[in-house]
This record gives C-alpha cells, sequence and structure tokens, in this order.
C-alpha cells in the first residue's frame, strides 16, 4: 500500500513541470532588476545604467514608465506567483497531517519536521507575495526570518532522518547514544551557520541580470544573500541529502518503504538544487516541499509496519 503513495510525488512533479514549461510556450514580459529595485525602494533619483532589460539599457523616461507598468501586471500573473503560494498551501496541508497522524512531537526529530515545514511555509509565502504586496524595507525585513530559520531547521532535520531510521530496524541508530550525538551535531552545525550569518553582509536584493530575458524567475521579486558560503549555507543542505540516502538505503535493505521515502526526498534535493539558477528558484522550493512530504511518509511507514 505504501508503494502507491509514489503517485503524490509523481504528481507534484508533472504539475512543477507543466508550470516551467509554461515559460517556453508563454514567455512573459520581462522585468529590469533596475525597475525592481525602483519600484521597492521608491527611490526617486533613478539611475539609468542600472536599467536592464533583456540585453538593452532603457535611455528615456517613457521605457521607464513602461517598464513599471509592465512591472505592474506582469507580477500578478498567475503562473510566478502563485506557483509559491500552491507550494505553501501544500505545507499547510502537511502541517495537518503531522498533526493527525500518529506520530509522537515529543520527539526532536518530529519537531524539527513541523518546524521546518513551517518555515518553508514562510518562506514560499514571502517569497510568492514579494513586491506585490509589499514596500523594499517591509520585504527585506519579512525575508530576514528565512534565513535564519533556514539556518537552524536543516541541521535539525538530520535528527528526524536518525529517528526513522531508528524506527524503521536500522541497528547502528538503535543506540541512545548515537541519537544524543546528531542532536549535538545538528546544534553545533546550527549555531556556526547562524553566527557565521549574523557577522555577513546580510541579505539584499536577488540580481536577476544574468537571467534569460523571458524566463518566469524575472517575474519574483526576494532577497538572497549579500555573500554566498557554500560552506555554511548549502553544505549543510547536502550533507542532509546524503544523510538520508544513507540511512534510506540501510533501511531499504531491511525491506521497510520508510527508506525508499528518504532516497527520493534525498534525490529529488540534490536534482532540483543543481539546476541553472534561475531555474532553481523554483525547482530548489519545490523538491524542500517533496523532501518534507517524504519525510512525514517515511515516519508514518516506520508506525504501520
Amino acid at each position: 500500500m505504501g508503494w502507491r503513495n509514489f503517485t503524490f510525488s509523481s504528481l507534484l512533479a508533472a504539475v512543477v513541470g507543466i508550470t516551467l514549461s509554461a515559460s517556453f510556450v508563454q514567455p512573459c514580459p520581462p522585468l529590469s532588476f533596475g525597475v525592481k529595485h525602483r519600484l521597492l525602494s521608491n527611490d526617486t533619483k533613478f539611475n539609468h545604467s542600472t536599467m536592464y532589460k533583456g540585453s538593452m539599457f532603457a535611455e528615456s523616461a517613457e521605457s521607464i514608465e513602461s517598464d513599471i507598468n509592465s512591472l505592474s501586471q506582469s507580477t500578478r500573473l498567475l503562473v510566478p506567483s502563485n506557483f509559491f503560494l500552491f507550494l505553501a498551501a501544500m505545507l499547510g496541508r502537511l502541517l495537518l497531517s503531522i498533526q493527525k497522524s500518529s506520530l509522537s512531537l515529543n520527539s526532536v526529530g518530529t519537531a524539527s519536521l513541523v518546524c521546518v515545514t513551517f518555515a518553508v511555509l514562510y518562506d514560499n509565502l514571502v517569497i510568492g507575495l514579494g513586491a506585490t504586496h509589499f514596500s523594499f524595507s517591509t520585504l527585506k525585513w519579512l525575508s530576514y526570518p528565512r534565513f535564519y530559520l533556514h539556518f537552524v531547521g536543516v541541521p535539525f532535520l538530520y535528527t528526524t532522518t536518525a529517528e526513522i531510521g531508528k524506527a524503521a530496524g536500522v541497528s547502528w541508530l538503535e543506540r541512545d547514544s548515537i541519537q544524543r550525538m546528531i542532536v549535538v551535531l545538528a546544534s553545533v552545525i546550527a549555531s556556526i551557520s547562524t553566527r557565521r550569518f549574523v557577522l555577513s553582509n546580510g541579505i539584499q536584493l536577488a540580481d536577476t541580470r544574468e537571467f534569460p530575458p523571458q524566463c518566469m524567475a524575472q517575474q519574483l521579486v526576494w532577497f538572497t544573500y549579500a555573500k554566498q558560503n557554500f560552506l555554511y549555507y548549502v553544505a549543510p543542505s547536502i550533507v542532509l541529502a546524503f544523510w538520508s540516502i544513507l540511512v534510506g538505503t540501510s533501511a531499504l535493505k531491511l525491506a521497510s518503504v520508510a527508506g525508499a521515502w528518504l532516497i527520493v526526498s534525498a534525490v529529488g534535493v540534490l536534482i532540483g538544487s543543481a539546476q541553472k539558477k534561475h531555474v532553481a528558484r523554483f525547482t530548489g522550493n519545490l523538491v524542500e516541499v517533496t523532501m518534507l512530504w517524504c519525510m512525514f511518509k517515511s515516519a508514518v511507514a516506520t508506525q504501520t509496519v
């Protein structure tokens, strides 16, 4: 019966595939990085050199006005923004499913799953609403919690995976000392990553000038790291993926469907995060949602064996 649940992941992947392909069938009008920044910050002293549209710089007030009108219309298209709102709705459904399940909310792993689900839901809401509802300062203020929740939440999903492995009967995860060690490791990684971010240059408006002019990511406005740091910002997610593969493989050898769900979640994260930046803006969030659902399915599978 558990294998039939894979249709959920297939359906979600199909919906996203159709959504992303729509950008090639019916491309949206491109939005310049300069206009995004100007509209959000209400900067009256607009610098023409920051105005970028496709491969040409705007040279007149008419072209600037045209792009502002384009921004006010195209950012309200259903596909780009509502894609993230759809993901947020899926996570809301996941929270309800966790609450109704037999999983113990007193365990560190389940509590981490709930917290990260809420965090990713919040992330998708902020990106989905973006500049159509918030000013520059408000959007930036609302974006900061996304990053802090990411730094704290992702490492603690190591504990979720470990508890699933233990419940599935993976012998080397059944010792309490191993489980405690993983909690300590998650705490250390979360603390280091958060401290690194606090001492960094913070966040800035995502620069989409290198994106293809007609891609859907041009319709979005979001904040990203002012300076990328692979070791502290990206590596914890990759470690989570390989950790899930390791535990999932061990559980799968015991004929546990929970292991299959963990492997699906990990492979999805690795593939979705490895796309080009303008595509990864969508696939990255998609695979996060898929990962959380797969972890939930995996945890529930251990309760029904």
